[in-house]
């Protein structure tokens, strides 16, 4: 046999081994895929329906938000999240995710205290804080299938633009210019 011959046997029985290989067999005699972990994406494991780097023009001008960056936290951590962070000039933080915390969820954790259970857009909403945080950090999360939109806002008393208003009241308006624009099959 030519060497030509001896890599072309070699390459095919090691494809052979390869497919072979990945398979199991299953209880029935037929040939089942074999059971490594299958890739986890965010689309997998998020609630879907809503965006949070693709918010609508009328909200970003109203709110006069900019600066979106990436708030990926989909892969860390038993609770996933996914979305963008946004400022306002002179005012607040925002932090538009979805994730797959629950309003029970929420209710359940003894690190926070419930600010208010409240009703958006037909959705079941809770606001939240840690109470050594309270005036200056809020976040509402607003029911999806699968946990929620989350809505993080950071605010310091001393913002020219927002140091007047309380952190839960910035997060309860989004939530109400947001939450329609969620898809309702979500």
């Amino acid at each position: 046999m030519n060497r030509g011959a001896v890599v072309r046997t070699l390459v095919v029985g090691a494809a052979i081994s390869s497919l072979v290989g990945g398979c199991s067999s299953g209880s029935d005699g037929e040939t089942q895929p074999s059971t490594s972990a299958a890739a986890t994406t965010p689309e997998s494991v998020l609630p879907t329906g809503f965006d949070g780097c693709d918010l609508p023009q009328s909200v970003i001008d109203t709110e006069e938000l900019k600066n979106p960056k990436k708030d990926d936290g989909w892969t860390t951590g038993a609770n996933k999240w996914l979305g963008c962070r946004w400022v306002q000039s002179g005012g607040y933080g925002a932090a538009i995710t979805v994730s797959t915390i629950t309003i029970q969820q929420v209710r359940e954790n003894s690190e926070v205290t419930v600010g208010e259970e409240l009703t958006i857009d037909g959705r079941q909403a809770i606001t939240h804080y840690k109470p050594a945080q309270a005036d200056k950090w809020c976040d509402i999360n607003v029911e999806m299938k699968n946990g929620s939109m989350e809505i993080s806002i950071g605010n310091q008393p001393n913002r020219e633009k927002s140091g007047h208003r309380h952190p839960c009241d910035i997060a309860k308006d989004l939530a109400n210019m947001l939450a329609p624009t969620i898809n309702s099959a979500s």
